[in-house]
């Protein structure tokens, strides 16, 4: 386990912050954080596809309105769902540079 957590320290995803003289924690970075969403979709499509016959381990309530929420992916712009259909790949700012 500790190199699994060094590890996500490396990656810049926890940091290992004391808080006894010999005792640490690990706290989410910001980029830690932002992988929520992402981490939320593969869970959810698990719960879809591989879960136990009783349902999810796991819910969501979202602490706005008190239900249990599932998450999607939407367009900032509009509002719009994002999936395969609905978005076309072009090339970034970056593109070709690798």
């Amino acid at each position: 386990m500790s190199a699994r957590l060094k590890t996500l320290v490396e990656a810049g995803l926890l940091d290992r912050v004391p808080y006894e003289p010999d005792r640490h924690e690990y706290r989410l970075t910001q980029m830690g954080r932002e992988l929520f969403p992402a981490i939320v979709t593969l869970m959810q499509w698990g719960d879809r596809y591989l879960a136990d016959p009783d349902g999810p381990p796991i819910l969501f309530r979202h602490k706005g309105c008190g239900q249990i929420s599932e998450s999607y992916v939407a367009c900032r712009n509009c509002g719009g769902d994002i999936d395969y259909h609905t978005v076309t790949p072009e090339p970034g700012p970056s593109f070709g540079n690798g």
